[in-house]
């Protein structure tokens, strides 16, 4: 059914058909249920707020951005990363009443692409890793900082990776109580994705690479096929999606392709994928977005 846009003004109209064109939601097909649900208008308030992340040359070009309780006083903190002419993270400290800090900066060793937040040395405080995916597809490391207590990092600890790595995500891969590391290297050949087991203490094993499909871009972790092992959902450029199954034991070689789309532009890029039960049929279904889906 073609949307009614004739009560929009136009720059309205222009922002609906963004977000109808550009979100491809994919149901879970392992074990999708019919449903049916009555439609809830989430009401927002209607300010905006901007909060600088930096100046040149140091804090320029936000490139991804996540919230978490940094400092445990109990409210959402803001960690952005940076890329172009700077690199690493700034961290912005909730100050109440909808205000932040003024960014605290941390360097890494390239341009960042993206980010993640998580105990990852169990330890009661959230840490931070971060892709060095450098601004010439150059970088092949990511770094890792330790929270050493209200919202305060230590000095970076670098891992290698593949060719241009760029995203990054958290999670207990072998349910063993820590959290572990999967990175997404674009630029690698045939494209892979790089799997960091975590010791328990934040210390992670050297990198093991499978196969992810061509120029993978942003990832995301959730259970798809339900059988209590965390899988990892890969959106590659170019109208692709893969999945990662995991095997148990570290081993994610079995792999699941899906086109997004049939018509490629040829500077698709930038894709995304997010994972969450949209259906509320107990599974978790894929949203993909790219450039220019």
């Amino acid at each position: 059914m073609k949307p009614n846009n004739t009560a929009l003004p136009g720059n309205i109209r222009s922002y609906r058909h963004l977000i109808i064109t550009c979100l491809i939601v994919f149901l879970n097909f392992w074990s999708y249920n019919s449903f049916s649900q009555p439609r809830v208008s989430p009401i927002f308030d209607s300010s905006w707020y901007g909060f600088a992340t930096g100046m040149y040359p140091n804090g320029q070009s936000p490139s991804a951005v996540k919230s978490a309780d940094l400092d445990n006083d109990g409210d959402s903190d803001i960690v952005v990363s940076q890329e172009n002419f700077s690199n690493g993270f700034a961290v912005l400290k909730n100050q109440g009443n909808f205000l932040f800090s003024a960014p605290v900066k941390y360097n890494s060793t390239q341009a960042s692409k993206d980010i993640v937040v998580a105990d990852l040395n169990n330890d009661g405080k959230k840490d931070v890793a971060l892709t060095n995916s450098g601004n010439l597809f150059n970088g092949k490391t990511i770094s890792v900082y330790f929270n050493q207590g209200g919202g305060i990092f230590g000095s970076a600890t670098n891992y290698t990776v593949g060719s241009y790595p760029v995203g990054i995500a958290a999670a207990d891969l072998d349910n063993d109580g820590d959290m572990d590391l999967a990175v997404a290297n674009n630029r690698a050949p045939g494209g892979t994705i790089s799997i960091f087991l975590n010791a328990g203490n934040g210390s992670f094993a050297a990198a093991v690479n499978f196969p992810a499909g061509l120029t993978p871009y942003k990832i995301t972790i959730a259970k798809i096929n339900n059988d209590n092992l965390a899988d990892i959902v890969v959106g590659n450029d170019g109208q692709k999606m893969n999945i990662l199954f995991n095997g148990g034991n570290n081993n994610f070689s079995n792999k699941f392709e899906k086109n997004v789309q049939d018509v490629v532009w040829s500077a698709d890029g930038t894709a995304n994928v997010e994972a969450t039960d949209m259906d509320n049929d107990g599974d978790n279904d894929i949203l993909y977005s790219s450039s220019f889906t």
